[in-house]
């Protein structure tokens, strides 16, 4: 693996929900799959998942699925604090969010039905 932690992957701690996404998102795009790493990320962020702001969230739930990764407990506090401030998310956040749990088929009804009214509200009335 890549150890990116002089002090190991419990260092994520050190990190607000901003900087798990970043760090998620850099790993992702270079398609690293680093399992002790991606648990930490994961461990780190669920007792932060009340304060994630939609573009963090959404950039988090992207990186983790674009390496085929799942922490069902993350995936279940995304997706509820996702549905509580939904009309937050601009289209990108939106598209990237329904993308990544349908990715790793994490079926959450009522992030679902959260998406689908967001994304109908922002279409223009023919």
């Amino acid at each position: 693996t890549f150890d990116v932690f002089a002090l190991g992957p419990r260092s994520c701690s050190a990190f607000d929900p901003q900087g798990l996404a970043n760090m998620s998102w850099a790993f992702a795009t270079v398609s690293i799959l680093d399992m002790p790493l991606l648990n930490a990320i994961s461990a780190s962020a669920l007792p932060l998942s009340c304060q994630f702001q939609p573009l963090p969230l959404a950039n988090l739930a992207w990186a983790l699925a674009s390496l085929h990764f799942t922490h069902v407990p993350l995936m279940q506090s995304l997706a509820s604090r996702a549905c509580a401030m939904i009309h937050l998310f601009n289209s990108q956040m939106l598209a990237n969010t329904a993308w990544a749990f349908a990715k790793v088929a994490f079926l959450d009804q009522p992030l679902r039905e959260a998406i689908a009214a967001a994304s109908l509200a922002r279409l223009p009335e023919a």
